[in-house]
């Protein structure tokens, strides 16, 4: 019985260690998906605004 509490510590912190490290690999996921949502709509609210600047003719450029 006394060789097996350590074993079971042990067993009970790499199951905290990886349980932190799961939830940080979930947020940095999260967040690179944010950005990759968040790019897609630039460069479409981009080619939008482009399209309109193009349709306005060349008076806009002035």
């Amino acid at each position: 019985m006394q060789l097996m509490l350590p074993i079971a510590a042990a067993l009970m912190g790499m199951l905290v260690l990886g349980l932190f490290q799961t939830v940080s690999v979930w947020d940095e996921y999260q967040n690179a998906t944010d950005a990759e949502v968040l790019a897609g709509l630039s460069a479409d609210l981009n080619d939008a605004l482009e399209a309109h600047r193009l349709e306005a003719g060349p008076w806009w450029s002035r």
